[in-house]
């Protein structure tokens, strides 16, 4: 007769998708506060990817991880995640928002410069870590110090000669790194008008973690807002070195402020309704699902029960959505009206359009804000000459989500040409087609007329249609005959 044994036995790993999500505290969508509830497009894909998927014929596990959080503590937290789950030939894959994305990069980083450590080398890698952000100089990145470097060749030495990775670096898959709006620095500025307040030694303890691209990286994507004002919100955007020919980077910029590109705001209308300040970050949520598809399963059933939500806002009928401004410079008294006269914000700001490309874009340089620092409006292609003479590439297009937000007020009539809505990063760039290409591209000129910075503009269906999240989403709003006229300028290109 025989008898089972009294040990669970280890077995072959099946192959492994990791997915690390990573919100900032604000957005935390695991709060039970219902101010900080709504979820940030970082939780909604969180919550919608399939427990197990097909590539290529083969069949995948993927597992979540999801944090909200921000410091070198997040960092290590997801880090440790990787270690305790990862085996030989699983893929990677990294998406935050915000000061949450600023935590995926520097996870990644971690990853692509240690590579993925054994479990049994975790409490001396902490160890050692700590006492390199402890010391402060950070002149040589951290796998390069001597303390590591005598570890790594410790465990060589010892341990027949298993080593202190499983995976090293260059070996490990990072398939998609898919960040919203990355704050650079944990967003720690200096702040004030005329009393600066210098906030470097804070920032030090961050600034050390690597959030470049790794030429491991196979594909990188992120959504950047056009509207967003506070220096401490200062996008970091990727700068892809000529050496890199290995990853691809795209970086689309959308009509908006930070929390509109990346969701979960906490403000709501008049009436208590969320609608009108999530309608933007639907966009760029379908946007980067469909730049991920191709490399993870999505849940059938989840997806549908999201597309439910998000097409009921975007097909809202105008007498569905509050349309007043509750942000009018009125409210704010004269010193309120007269920090919006400095700023020189746009009337276009406030008025709202509703469905697709429309809700109310938030005005986040809020009073507290204008108190302690002015608006800094962010610069798109904002490249050195010297990153320019070398070739560096940062992969920036204008997503036509801001052309159709243009049109939508011009078919509408709500508004004068002059007030159009016009991104504030975009003053003075205009879209033009080429009359030999056919491409349409965003163009800003000198007052000679001469160009001074060209983006092209971002092409929706390179997926088939049928399979599109962001066709799904046109065909069922008001735009999808104006999608027909670019789509065939693009066509032409």
């Amino acid at each position: 007769m025989s008898h089972p044994r009294l040990l669970s036995q280890p077995a072959h790993p099946r192959p492994k998708k990791l997915v690390i999500c990573c919100d900032g505290t604000w957005q935390s969508s695991t709060s039970l506060d219902p101010e900080h509830g709504t979820p940030s497009n970082v939780a909604r894909l969180s919550r919608i990817i399939a427990n197990a998927g097909n590539t290529d014929g083969v069949d995948w596990q993927q597992v979540v991880y999801y944090d909200a959080g921000v410091g070198t503590e997040n960092v290590i937290e997801a880090y440790n995640f990787i270690v305790n789950n990862y085996s030989p030939g699983d893929r990677l894959f990294f998406f935050g928002f915000s000061r949450g994305a600023f935590t995926v990069r520097s996870a990644a980083g971690l990853v692509t410069e240690l590579g993925v450590i054994r479990p049994s080398s975790f409490d001396r890698f902490l160890a050692l870590y700590a006492k390199y952000i402890e010391a402060g100089e950070f002149e040589e990145i951290f796998s390069k110090t001597e303390p590591w470097k005598a570890f790594v060749e410790e465990k060589q030495r010892s341990g027949n000669g298993r080593g202190h990775a499983v995976e090293q670096g260059k070996d490990v898959v990072v398939q998609v790194i898919g960040v919203w709006d990355t704050v650079g620095a944990m967003g720690i500025p200096d702040i004030g008008h005329i009393i600066k307040v210098d906030n470097s030694f804070w920032r030090k303890q961050y600034e050390f973690h690597d959030t470049d691209l790794n030429p491991s990286v196979q594909h990188a994507f992120q959504a950047l807002a056009l509207d967003e004002q506070r220096a401490s919100f200062a996008p970091s955007i990727w700068h892809l070195a000529p050496t890199n020919q290995t990853t691809e980077l795209v970086q689309a910029w959308f009509p908006g402020a930070h929390s509109n590109v990346g969701g979960g705001s906490s403000a709501r209308d008049a009436e208590g309704k969320l609608g009108t300040y999530e309608q933007l970050s639907y966009i760029s949520y379908v946007w980067m699902l469909d730049r991920v598809r191709p490399y993870l399963a999505l849940d059938p059933d989840e997806l549908e029960a999201q597309k439910e939500v998000i097409g009921g806002v975007i097909q809202c009928a105008p007498d569905e959505l509050a349309k007043k401004d509750t942000r009018d410079p009125a409210t704010k008294g004269w010193i309120g009206a007269g920090l919006e006269f400095l700023k020189g914000r746009a009337s276009s700001m406030r008025d709202m359009v509703y469905g697709y490309a429309g809700g109310t874009i938030v005005d986040s340089h809020t009073f507290g804000y204008d108190l302690l620092a002015f608006p800094k409006p962010r610069e798109p292609l904002d490249l050195t000459a010297q990153e320019k003479e070398k070739g560096v590439r940062t992969g920036e297009v204008v997503h036509p989500s801001v052309w159709f937000r243009q049109e939508s007020q011009r078919r509408d009539g709500q508004v004068e040409e002059e007030d159009v809505y016009q991104p504030i990063a975009m003053k003075g760039w205009t879209r033009e087609t080429d009359g030999e290409t056919g491409q349409s591209r965003w163009t800003k000129r000198d007052k000679e007329g001469r160009i001074v910075k060209s983006m092209p503009e971002f092409e929706i269906g390179r997926m088939p249609a049928q399979d599109s999240l962001e066709r799904w989403l046109i065909d069922r709003s008001w735009c999808d005959t104006v999608h027909e006229r670019v789509k065939n300028e693009w066509k032409s290109s």
